[in-house]
């Protein structure tokens, strides 16, 4: 094994010594030449090593035998001397009794169906083929598994560990150090306190707890539960969605599936998903490029949200900070305290209810339901019909062009309005000034003697109406159409 052959031998505890021509070993310090240890399995179904350092390696043997072989861990080193003992239904190798020689290299073979259990510090750890399980426990130490059957469990405290290619449940307990696990068909679960944890293509579920660690998966076949505090956070490549509770840990998912829960008071992003992704935002910011699927943020203590290129339906809920929201496909509503909001390229129905916060919506081609308190409200280059309550010092309204068959209102119970129509679609139009006036761009638009109140139509008239009300005057602007200079009226 890595540069040695074992030798054949059969009988119980029997020592063979390898000759010269035996490749990669040497005599040790004291002239002994390294043996092979051959011990049948018996009903034993346990194997554990502990107190010995240095470089273990263990891996699949024939059934029915234990097959050993201590060397040198260097040139002119003492191999260590290692005794082997059945206790309890188990089989113990460690150093062959007090004071013994402990470093150096042990190499074991073990019969299917054998549970390997290792106990070691300030060495490395080879495991591969086994069929009965794995146990690993250490100090600074690198511990490299592959091909595991039955499961693995693993625990290290400084150092590395990585497991590839395992088949049954795997555990990992890690601090302060380097983690790696791919190709796991098993539920996997993680401890990890500061280091890093890589967790690539698990085919089962993910259960992990990471505090001040850098954790990242790539690819998982099952759901996925995540406890965090510090660190940093990326979910990557999930088919079955996953519930993350955060603390003060960034969090980015990419290229996800299924229903995605976060809570966090640190920034969540997300790109190129198609999952239902519910997002609890604690302070931090919410920030999103492309998910094909629903999007709600609830958000308080006034993160930024930043949103873009989502074709499912979006809901939020924000206390402060600012909204960004781009090219929404389909429905969006909104509801925001001391908010300012600004949204751009919506297809489908909005309905916004804002209180403390500017509103600036452009290019909307569903429907608008608008309600502000307090606050600016301007919505441009809109095409579909609008209802809008309003009560702050701005209130304006520019249509690229009117639905045909789609009633529209406007009032503002703070202040004035301002209207702009589209050179496209017509409609019949009423418009009151409460405590002011009303001015048109507009032949077709007629005001009263006392110039509070105008009726008349714009374009070929169609069959929608649109009722504007304010407290301040009301200007009916154009841009196109029959619409002149109000100077000339």
């Amino acid at each position: 094994m890595r540069g040695a052959r074992w030798i054949g031998v059969t009988g119980l505890a029997l020592a063979v010594s390898w000759g010269a021509g035996a490749r990669g070993l040497a005599a040790g310090a004291s002239g002994r030449v390294p043996e092979t240890v051959v011990a049948a399995a018996g009903a034993e179904t346990r194997l554990e090593v502990r107190g010995l350092r240095g470089e273990i390696d263990v891996r699949l043997g024939k059934p029915g035998e234990i097959r050993y072989l201590a060397s040198p861990g260097a040139p002119g080193a003492e191999a260590p001397r290692v005794g082997l003992v059945r206790k309890e239904g188990r089989i113990l190798l460690g150093p062959a009794g007090e004071g013994a020689p402990a470093e150096g290299r042990l190499e074991v073979a073990v019969p299917p169906g054998i549970l390997v259990v290792v106990a070691t510090s300030d060495g490395k750890v080879w495991a591969s083929g086994l069929r009965g399980g794995l146990e690993v426990e250490g100090e600074r130490i690198a511990f490299d598994g592959r091909g595991l059957q039955g499961g693995a469990s693993v625990s290290v405290e400084g150092g590395s560990l990585s497991l590839l290619n395992v088949s049954g449940d795997v555990l990992v307990e890690a601090k302060e150090a380097r983690a790696e696990l791919a190709a796991i068909e098993g539920k996997v679960l993680v401890n990890a306190t500061g280091g890093t944890v890589s967790i690539r293509e698990i085919r089962g579920d993910l259960d992990a707890a990471a505090f001040g660690a850098e954790l990242s998966v790539d690819g998982a076949h099952g759901a996925v539960t995540l406890r965090a505090r510090g660190g940093r956070a990326v979910l990557a490549g999930l088919a079955e969605g996953a519930t993350a509770q955060l603390e003060g840990t960034p969090l980015l998912l990419t290229n996800d599936r299924g229903d995605i829960e976060v809570h966090s008071d640190a920034a969540i992003e997300f790109r190129e998903c198609s999952a239902s992704l519910h997002f609890g935002a604690l302070g931090g910011p919410v920030r999103g490029a492309r998910n094909e699927g629903l999007l709600e943020i609830r958000s308080t203590g006034g993160g930024a949200i930043e949103i873009s290129d989502v074709t499912g339906p979006v809901g939020i809920e924000t206390d402060g900070g600012t909204v960004r929201l781009k090219d929404i496909a389909t429905a969006l509503s909104v509801l925001a305290t001391g908010a300012d909001l600004s949204i751009a390229g919506t297809r489908g129905p909005v309905v916004l209810e804002s209180e403390r916060g500017t509103i600036d919506i452009s290019k909307a081609q569903g429907d608008l339901d608008v309600t502000s308190r307090g606050d600016e409200v301007r919505l441009r280059e809109i095409s579909g019909a609008v209802r809008v309550e309003a009560n702050g010092p701005v209130l304006e309204v520019g249509w690229a062009g009117l639905p045909p068959d789609k009633d529209s209102s406007i009032r503002n119970a703070g202040g004035g309005a301002t209207v702009t129509f589209g050179a496209t679609g017509g409609a019949a139009v009423e418009a009151v000034a409460r405590m002011g006036r009303v001015e048109s761009e507009w032949a077709s638009i007629l005001a009263s003697p006392d110039g509070a109140s105008a009726r008349g139509t714009i374009g070929e008239g169609g069959k929608a109406t649109v009722r504007i009300e304010a407290e301040g005057d009301v200007r009916l602007l154009g841009e196109g159409g029959d619409a002149g200079d109000a100077g000339d009226r």
